[in-house]
């Protein structure tokens, strides 16, 4: 089979197919847990970033109207200002986290299917591998 009519064809099972994929990811449900919890942790974090913004805006129209003295709302600013980079910097570090942990499970998971392919491509007769040219065989293994 060329690879023009492979590129359009759809697996019969779809649902097993899907099911089959997924199961690659057992070994890291721990570690995807986590991901999650980290995906989440700096999606709060983002929004809470940009809810304060208005608290932030309402210290410094206090102190130019007057309502407050200077040194106060630039005790108040560096407390909030100092609060907000703290929780930018969580966001930051849960991003990274998230996205670094990502990578460790993608690149597991393909290393253990092309291992199963390589494995079963091993146990195949050898006259398919007579009717197949070396090139098709190995695009296989890396699309």
């Amino acid at each position: 089979m060329n690879r023009r009519s492979a590129a359009g064809l759809k697996p019969k099972d779809q649902k097993g197919t899907l099911l089959r994929l997924i199961s690659y990811l057992n070994e890291s449900k721990l570690l995807l847990f986590f991901v999650i919890l980290a995906s989440i942790a700096s999606t709060l974090a983002g929004l809470y970033g940009a809810y304060s913004i208005s608290p932030l805006i309402t210290i410094i129209e206090k102190g130019l109207k007057g309502v407050t003295t200077s040194e106060q709302m630039y005790g108040d600013l560096i407390a909030k200002l100092t609060f907000l980079a703290g929780v930018y910097v969580i966001q930051i570090g849960t991003a990274l986290y998230s996205g670094r942990m990502m990578v460790k499970i993608s690149q597991r998971t393909v290393r253990k299917l092309r291992e199963n392919m390589f494995d079963t491509m091993l146990k195949m007769k050898v006259n398919y591998h007579d009717q197949n040219t070396h090139g098709d065989l190995m695009s296989r293994f890396t699309n």
